[in-house]
């Protein structure tokens, strides 16, 4: 998996080195700063396939773990596999969770929340996006496996410890309760 997001990121540096590099006949150098759309294109275009890569890898691996995921119109995929009865969440609220996070491998990165819950305000708190979109979809008491494409977790850098750039993650989420 390693060697293809490279080769994305490859492609990535290529077009930017075309874009600023060598003209091919003569040795001017393109001004990026006078070819906005050029330079706009190439990077739109290179995020598509990395997103429409990323949105392969997770489709391949729910399937591969024959998960019954929902899409949501962002990219992020969920099933809930225990259904509560609890309230749903909401904006605002303070949601108390049990999780697990991997990668799409089966790394484990991070489990929290087993002494009540780690905690965090929905729609306000410094934490995934996906993760805000995903506790939405959850009542207390559901349990949920949540893949959250990488831009939509922890993007492009990574977590800067033992999430890697552009990995799409897996949250093994529980919703204990809301305040």
């Amino acid at each position: 998996m390693k060697f293809k997001l490279l080769g994305v990121f490859g492609f990535i540096l290529v077009a930017f080195a075309t874009l600023v590099g060598c003209d091919g006949c003569t040795s001017k150098k393109k001004n990026v700063a006078g070819k906005p759309q050029e330079y706009d294109s190439v990077m739109i275009n290179a995020h598509r396939g990395q997103t429409k890569y990323e949105l392969t890898q997770i489709a391949e691996y729910a399937k591969k773990n024959n998960w019954p995921v929902q899409l949501t119109g962002t990219g992020i995929s969920y099933w809930i596999y225990q259904v509560g009865k609890g309230e749903q969440a909401k904006n605002g609220q303070t949601a108390f969770i049990k999780y697990e996070v991997s990668l799409l491998d089966g790394t484990v990165c991070y489990k929290g929340g087993s002494n009540g819950g780690a905690a965090f305000k929905i729609g306000q708190d410094h934490v995934e996006s996906g993760l805000h979109e995903a506790i939405l979809l959850l009542h207390v008491g559901d349990k949920a496996k949540v893949i959250l494409p990488s831009y939509r977790a922890f993007g492009v850098t990574g977590d800067n410890d033992k999430i890697p750039s552009n990995a799409s993650v897996v949250y093994d989420i529980e919703l204990l309760k809301l305040n």
